[in-house]
């Protein structure tokens, strides 16, 4: 199947030049190449006093805004998440030198933490209209 496009620009890096924004680029697959391009946006911004843009090649495999696939979208398949895992430090901490024992330790710890996060918010009355512009000026 093919996937359905969710821009028309070809490249972000192309918007931001189109400003005369230095741009950087990286990718998930290599994590220690996607470090320096991070450290050398970085020094350019400090050094300059200039902004940065930094494009990175990910994969999501929750829709966009919440916690649920959405693979009906046709934006993404499950064939592309097998081999974004690969690359991914939950499914394969050893890529950049992470002991796995510790990775699980921490995704349950933040887990837990995001589940009793959720649920307190769970617990608020849903806004009222007048809160929609609530400490906009």
């Amino acid at each position: 199947t093919r996937k359905k496009k969710r821009t028309s620009l070809k490249s972000y890096s192309d918007l931001a030049k189109t400003f005369n924004i230095k741009t950087y680029s990286g990718t998930f697959k290599k994590p220690i190449e996607l470090y320096q391009s991070f450290q050398s946006a970085y020094q350019y911004s400090r050094n300059n006093r200039l902004p940065t843009f930094i494009e990175i090649e990910c994969f999501r495999w929750v829709e966009h805004v919440g916690i649920n696939n959405d693979w009906d979208l046709g934006y993404r398949s499950i064939s592309e998440l097998e081999e974004w895992k690969k690359y991914d430090i939950i499914h394969s901490p050893k890529i950049i030198s992470i002991d796995e024992k510790f990775v699980k330790e921490k995704s349950a710890l933040y887990e837990d933490k995001f589940r009793e996060m959720f649920k307190k918010c769970m617990e608020y009355s849903e806004p009222s209209k007048n809160d929609l512009l609530k400490n906009v000026f």
